[in-house]
C-alpha cells in the first residue's frame, strides 16, 4: 500500500523517492478483513480533515496543513476488498454503474456475462448505462440494506444482487464519495483484457471466433513480420521508455502488462500500417488516441467532456 502526493508535479509523483509507503500486506492467502488493515490510514485522514500544525521550512512559520484521500486505484483484487464487493460473482459485479449480468442457464457452470445488447432487446443499452452510474448514496443505501438484514440468506442474496459484501471503511470519510473517488481498473480492463482480445482476433484465435463477415484476419506470414519487426523497433528504443519485449508473433503468451500497453499503444499503429483494412485501423487509432489521453500528464475540460463520447462511439463500433 502506497500514498502518491498529488500536490505534485505528475511528472514525478508516482517515483519511489516521493512515494510514501503505508505497508506491506503479507500473503499467500487473500486478507479475510481488509478495513482492519486501512485503520490506521483512516485514522490519519480524519486527522488530516481537522488540519495538522506544520512548519514551513522556506517562509520559516507554521500553517494548518490539510490532507484529503481524493482516490483508491489498484488491480482488480485490491479495488474488490476496497468497496467490499463480489466481483464477477455477482449479478451486478460492476463497481459504477447498474448494469446486470445474464447468466448463461445451458452452462455446466453459473457464469454470468456482461451484456451490451440484452437478448430480446434489439437497442443497445451502453448510453443508458453510462449515464446512470453508481452513486454515493446507492453505496450508503446498500451498506443500510446489509444492515437489516435478519438472516444470513438474506445478507447472501443481498451479496449475490448487489454486489456490495461488507462496508468499506472509507465512505465513513465525510469527503469521500465512493461513487467517484475509486476508479475502475485500467490495467486489467484495457492493457491485459481488451488488448489480448483485440491481438486474438487480428490473429483469428480470439475464442474460436471467425471473422464472420469481417476482413480483419492478419495472415500468419505478416504477423511472422510483424514479430520480428517488433523485435527490431525496441532495440533502437532508449531503455527508459521500454525494455525487451519479445516477439509478439511467437511469444505473444509471455506479454506482461507493460508489453501490451507499449505495444498497441506506441508500435501497432505502425507495425499495421496496410495490413488492417482501413475501417478497422481508424478503430485502432481511436482507441490509441482515447488511451493516450487517459495516461497522459495532463487533461483539459474538453478532452474530459469529449472522453466519455468518444469511449462510447468506440465501444459501440467494437460490438459490430
Amino acid at each position: 500500500m502506497e500514498l502518491i502526493i498529488l500536490n505534485l508535479p505528475p511528472t514525478i509523483h508516482t517515483q519511489d523517492r516521493y512515494v510514501f509507503s503505508l505497508g506491506v500486506i503479507p500473503g499467500p492467502q487473500e486478507l479475510k478483513h481488509f478495513n482492519s488493515f486501512c485503520w490506521p490510514l483512516y485514522q490519519e485522514c480524519l486527522r488530516g480533515l481537522k488540519g495538522i500544525h506544520t512548519y514551513h521550512t522556506i517562509q520559516c512559520s507554521f500553517f494548518i496543513l490539510c490532507v484529503y484521500l481524493i482516490h483508491i486505484f489498484g488491480d482488480l483484487i485490491m479495488m474488490i476488498k476496497v468497496l467490499g464487493t463480489l466481483g464477477i460473482r455477482a449479478i451486478k459485479p460492476c463497481h459504477s454503474c447498474h448494469i446486470e449480468a445474464i447468466c448463461d442457464i445451458q452452462a455446466k457452470w453459473k457464469t454470468y456475462y456482461l451484456l451490451l445488447t440484452i437478448p430480446g432487446r434489439a437497442e443497445n443499452h451502453l448510453w443508458e448505462i453510462l449515464n446512470n452510474p453508481q452513486t454515493h448514496n446507492n453505496y450508503l443505501q446498500m451498506y443500510c440494506r446489509l444492515d437489516s438484514a435478519a438472516m444470513e440468506a438474506e445478507c447472501k442474496w443481498i451479496w449475490k444482487e448487489t454486489g456490495i459484501k461488507h462496508h468499506s471503511i472509507f465512505a465513513l470519510l465525510p469527503y469521500f464519495n465512493m461513487g467517484l473517488a475509486i476508479p475502475g481498473g485500467f490495467m486489467h480492463t484495457v492493457y491485459i483484457n481488451l488488448f489480448k482480445a483485440l491481438i486474438k482476433l487480428w490473429c483469428g484465435e480470439f475464442k474460436g471466433l471467425g471473422a464472420s463477415t469481417g476482413n480483419y484476419i492478419i495472415p500468419a506470414p505478416i504477423w511472422e513480420r510483424i514479430g520480428i519487426e517488433t523485435r527490431n523497433t525496441v532495440k533502437s528504443i532508449p531503455a527508459s521508455f521500454v525494455q525487451l519485449i519479445l516477439n509478439i508473433d511467437t511469444d505473444f503468451g509471455n506479454f506482461t502488462a507493460e508489453d501490451l500497453a507499449f505495444w498497441m499503444t506506441w508500435l501497432a499503429p505502425y507495425l499495421l500500417t496496410d495490413h488492417l483494412p482501413p475501417l478497422y485501423y481508424e478503430h485502432l487509432l481511436e482507441l490509441v488516441k482515447i488511451v493516450k489521453t487517459c495516461t497522459g500528464f495532463g487533461i483539459t475540460k474538453e478532452e474530459h467532456a469529449k472522453l466519455s463520447i468518444n469511449i462510447f462511439k468506440w465501444r459501440l463500433e467494437y460490438e459490430r
